[in-house]
């Protein structure tokens, strides 16, 4: 049995996202929007990766705008390059854009669409072995004189 009490619940259809967060996606926004007070896949894609740690390139964001526009019964545009997002529009995607990612394409598996971090741990661990290998036999040629 659920407990509909009013003192214990919000009414339906209440934000829960706090007023603090509302203000720090509407700077977010703000930084990132054009002119025309709008959101492209570019600009979704860097919202994405530097405020929410989803490292997607603008391609995937594109795609993912427009199955969120079309799972929210939005209209999609012809040019499907010209997807947008207003304010309120952009709040519901990057809560919910999740849901609407309709899976990596082969880019994932390349090198250079990883994170930069990434690349570095991967470069670190590939590396170290034969440098620390590389390191000891300068060390032992170059120091060590060998017994005749």
């Amino acid at each position: 049995q659920v407990d509909d009490d009013d003192d214990e619940f919000e009414k339906p259809g209440t934000n829960p996202v706090s007023d603090d967060d509302m203000a720090s996606i509407r700077k977010i926004f703000d930084r990132y929007a054009n002119d025309d007070g709008l959101i492209d896949p570019a600009a979704v894609s860097k919202v994405l990766r530097y405020y929410f740690g989803a490292y997607i390139d603008p391609h995937h964001a594109q795609d993912t705008m427009l199955s969120w526009r079309f799972q929210n019964s939005l209209r999609i545009p012809k040019d499907r390059q010209k997807v947008r997002l207003d304010f309120d529009q952009f709040v519901d995607f990057v809560l919910t854009y999740d849901q609407y990612d309709i899976g990596k394409d082969d880019t994932d598996q390349l090198f250079f669409s990883k994170p930069g971090s990434l690349k570095v741990d991967i470069l670190a661990r590939i590396f170290f072995l034969p440098a620390c290998a590389l390191v000891f036999i300068i060390h032992y040629v170059a120091w060590i004189k060998p017994r005749a």
